[in-house]
């Protein structure tokens, strides 16, 4: 069991991408450098870690493998270890602590969104060449490399990455519900455009989520059925809403959590409140596959594009609008 506080030595190395989490980090001071394919020819500084950011949840919460490599920094890094089969008794005794978790996850996941947006608009670009004669403008052209880079120092092996299975969140008793809204069919939950200020868990009953909803343009991106959540970036975040949410039978009860929230819910129903840090670090991982989906697609196409002297062909193209179809709104957050 690792447990308490430990030093770490500049360049030390706290753990390894692969190996399997036991632990979740607190930075107490110095700082940390997170890297992929650490010590190989291919080897990427993705960030760096300062005093009070968290390190190692996602491997814990969903009990996987690291997914990157984490180094001491250049002045040391001290750290306190929380163990995994001990997160409970210390979100208990440390009041707060799970706000900390929960609202890194949710930056890692506002960032990381803002990124794939990116990636989503530079193929649309791509889509909207009109001939296979369209040359590619020296901007789009750079953000084309720019994105494949990311891809080309990842991993490019040709068997599918290990995910964890995904689960469905554990039914939680509603009798321990804070607040919770009971809607009928056609309810509005929130809307597009909408200031966020809470997240919700659906106990009964469906919703839709909806863009462009009540004009010619409305399209029904995704359904939610009991024990599902949505809307967590309005747990920190305080964004727009990029969907609207409507009920779609009567009955629905949706429970309403807001930041101040978490210590109570951990207080009242542990359960509940875990379920929020996995549904938190599960948005992220898939968010982070289909990021990097997006990002080797356009590997791909700088590849041709450079072998065709700038010149994008039909099956570029082609390639550019069958992308756009799988990298549409269901996993951007709403």
């Amino acid at each position: 069991m690792e447990r308490g506080e430990r030093v770490y030595q500049s360049g030390e190395v706290i753990f390894s991408e692969g190996d399997y989490g036991s632990a979740i980090y607190k930075l107490l001071s110095g700082s940390a450098e997170v890297y992929a394919k650490y010590g190989d020819e291919e080897e990427k500084l993705l960030t760096e870690l300062h005093e009070g950011d968290y390190f190692g949840e996602m491997a814990v919460i969903e009990i996987t493998r690291r997914s990157a490599t984490v180094v001491a920094g250049k002045d040391g890094a001290h750290v306190e270890m929380i163990d995994a089969s001990d997160l409970s008794g210390y979100l208990s005794a440390h009041r707060g602590e799970i706000n900390g978790i929960a609202r890194h996850l949710s930056r890692r996941l506002r960032e990381l969104t803002d990124d794939y947006i990116e990636v989503c608009d530079t193929l649309r670009e791509l889509g909207r060449l009109d001939t296979s004669a369209d040359r590619v403008s020296e901007g789009l052209m750079a953000r084309i490399k720019k994105f494949a880079r990311i891809y080309l120092l990842g991993d490019r092996r040709e068997e599918p990455v290990q995910e964890p299975p995904e689960t469905r969140a554990e039914k939680c008793d509603r009798a321990l519900a804070l607040r919770e809204r009971v809607l009928r069919k056609g309810d509005v939950v929130f809307r597009e455009g909408d200031r966020a200020d809470c997240m919700y868990y659906i106990h009964e009953g469906r919703v839709g989520v909806y863009t462009g909803y009540g004009t010619d343009r409305q399209k029904l991106l995704t359904e939610l059925t009991p024990e599902m959540f949505f809307g967590e970036m309005g747990l920190f975040e305080s964004l727009h809403r990029t969907a609207t949410i409507v009920a779609l039978e009567d009955d629905t009860v949706a429970e309403i959590i807001r930041e101040r929230d978490l210590d109570t819910i951990f207080a009242q129903n542990p359960t509940m409140a875990l379920m929020v840090l996995q549904h938190l670090s599960g948005r992220l991982r898939r968010l982070t596959r289909d990021y990097l989906k997006a990002c080797k697609t356009l590997a791909e196409t700088e590849e041709e594009i450079e072998a065709t002297k700038s010149v994008v062909t039909a099956e570029t193209l082609a390639r550019a609008a069958y992308m756009n179809q799988l990298l549409l709104a269901p996993e951007v957050i709403y």
